[in-house]
């Protein structure tokens, strides 16, 4: 689950342009429903951080791709875990 949490994460990462206006210790949360295949079907935030730059910023990070490169996993691993789940974005100031 980790490695394929980080693939993830890292390729979200890659897209994310933190505003300046990031505080140390806000979170947004964003929920992103996927299909096997790694395409990206729904993306919604499920908790703001209280902060609509950085919330916008996290959006637009996931919104920008289209699937997830290199998902290939075993059908019950991606049900229990990836088909629906929470990305977690902090400022990393």
């Amino acid at each position: 689950i980790s490695y394929f949490s980080n693939l993830i994460r890292d390729q979200v990462i890659s897209n994310w342009k933190q505003p300046s206006s990031a505080k140390k210790g806000i979170t947004a949360e964003i929920l992103i429903t996927l299909v096997p295949t790694g395409e990206i079907i729904q993306v919604k935030l499920s908790k703001t951080s209280g902060n609509q730059a950085f919330d916008n910023s996290a959006l637009n990070a996931v919104q920008k791709m289209s699937k997830f490169e290199d998902l290939e996993m075993g059908r019950k691993l991606f049900d229990n875990h990836f088909r629906k789940f929470t990305l977690v974005f902090n400022p990393e100031i």
